[in-house]
């Protein structure tokens, strides 16, 4: 089940970078070609979205894919920060107790 979501998370960020830089792509390409009439903007177009989705879908993946290893370092040093902090605490704790019976009994 994680493998499905691990590749229906890299699929989804690919293909939003994938859209955004064919956009872009489209654009480049229709201005590129528009100087030949009729047939240069659409031609320019398709190819300039194209190339565009690709480039920007490798893209997206190769963020995700840092993004991932990023997030796994995050995930191993907030363990260790907790486990301190719970080690704290209860040293804390055990020291207000420890006073608690010396006052109480």
């Amino acid at each position: 089940m994680s493998e499905a979501l691990d590749l229906m998370g890299k699929t989804s960020t690919a293909m939003v970078y994938g859209l955004g830089w064919g956009t872009t792509g489209m654009a480049i390409g229709a201005v590129a070609l528009s100087w030949i009439p009729i047939v240069g903007p659409v031609v320019g177009g398709i190819v300039g979205g194209t190339i565009g989705y690709m480039a920007g879908s490798k893209f997206g993946s190769a963020v995700y894919s840092g993004l991932k290893k990023v997030g796994s370092v995050v995930k191993s040093v907030a363990g260790k920060v907790w486990s301190g902090v719970k080690t704290v605490g209860n040293k804390i704790a055990g020291g207000i107790r420890s006073i608690g019976r010396k006052i109480f009994g």
